[in-house]
């Protein structure tokens, strides 16, 4: 420390100069204050306000700016994932995410894209029912209509060759000028009238062979189911006595019809030419909506019966006896009542005998059938 009067070191902290007894004022040489700064503890630097306000609301404008880079980002990598979905052949899960994207791009497009690409898989792996549907429903995308087309003509062949015509016939109506579908129309409703005819529906097998009358031999089964279609009814003589039921192939003849002593007969028949020929010799023709019977054994000439019901009104087909049938089931049979019945009550229980004609027997025990000789 020096006085600033003579210019002497003097002690630090002195009030005068101990050589001039100068009041002394404080001067401080360069290497003191060098050293006294270097001592010195650091003095903090202030904030300024404007500065607080950016540190304090920076985070929140990282998060928002990271926000909006994921809403910018996040469809079109759905868009880039639904697409490769959909080449893949992931077809339902792209449908799913295009339509998650609410119209993004071209999503919408991409949707028909995807049912398209999946109907014309469908129609690759045969699964032709529901490739149809989604080409219906695709509209005129693309080629969807003669796709379309051909899953039904695809389809219809399927079905003709299981046998199932019904289908086959209703699809290719549909479809009549594509390709040869009105051959293999042709083809079903011959081949159904045939099964319906063997099933002994007539009427069904009339309009089919009528649909097919140039085919292969359709016109011998149309006049064939025409007549057999006439025949089959419920038909009663004109005394009131007789009944006959024809229906399934068979005719069935009820004697005494509606008295105690009904009998009930049952014959399988065949169609020869125009005449109706039973098991048992009777021969069945029509003439002016009349059915005429002439039996073999008959001396009084032909019988003539009137229609009294149609193929509708007969009543379903009776069972043949069986073992194990109780009494009104055996009644309720094609035998019916019995002529006779011989009974024998023994310690064991009632034994009976139902006898028919024809030299037919039932036998029971105790109300149930243990043995039929017919």
């Amino acid at each position: 420390m020096l006085c600033d009067k003579c210019g002497k070191e003097i002690p630090k902290g002195s009030a005068f100069c101990n050589y001039c007894g100068k009041e002394v004022t404080i001067n401080i040489s360069p290497q003191e204050k060098t050293s006294e700064i270097r001592n010195d503890d650091p003095i903090p630097k202030k904030i300024s306000y404007r500065k607080k306000i950016i540190i304090s609301i920076a985070p929140f404008l990282i998060l928002c700016l990271f926000i909006v880079g994921y809403l910018i980002a996040a469809p079109y990598i759905s868009y880039i994932q639904a697409k490769s979905l959909m080449n893949n052949g992931e077809f339902d899960k792209a449908t799913q995410a295009f339509t998650n994207l609410d119209g993004y791009k071209d999503s919408d497009e991409l949707i028909n894209e995807t049912n398209y690409l999946k109907a014309k898989h469908m129609l690759k792996t045969r699964e032709y029912e529901k490739a149809i549907e989604m080409f219906i429903n695709l509209v005129n995308y693309k080629d969807s209509v003669k796709l379309k087309t051909e899953s039904t003509y695809l389809l219809a062949k399927q079905n003709s060759s299981q046998d199932n015509y019904a289908s086959a016939i209703e699809l290719l109506e549909q479809i009549q000028e594509y390709k040869d579908s009105s051959d293999l129309l042709q083809e079903a409703n011959y081949q159904e009238g045939v099964k319906q005819f063997n099933a002994y529906n007539f009427q069904q097998a009339t309009k089919l062979f009528t649909a097919s009358s140039d085919y292969q031999d359709s016109e011998k089964y149309l006049a064939q189911a025409f007549l057999l279609d006439h025949f089959q009814g419920i038909w009663r003589d004109d005394d009131g006595y007789r009944k006959l039921t024809f229906k399934n192939g068979e005719v069935t003849q009820v004697l005494f019809s509606g008295l105690q002593d009904e009998s009930t007969y049952t014959w399988s028949t065949t169609l020869v030419g125009k005449e109706m020929h039973d098991d048992n010799g009777t021969v069945y023709y029509l003439k002016n909506d009349k059915l005429i019977e002439k039996d073999k054994d008959s001396y009084f000439g032909p019988k003539s019966y009137t229609k009294i019901g149609n193929y509708d009104d007969v009543p379903p087909e009776k069972l043949a006896p069986q073992i194990g049938m109780t009494e009104q089931e055996v009644m309720d049979s094609k035998w019916g009542l019995p002529t006779h019945v011989n009974k024998t009550t023994t310690a064991y229980g009632i034994s009976e005998q139902w006898v028919y004609d024809h030299y037919k027997y039932i036998y029971f025990e105790n109300g149930v059938v243990t043995a039929i000789q017919d």
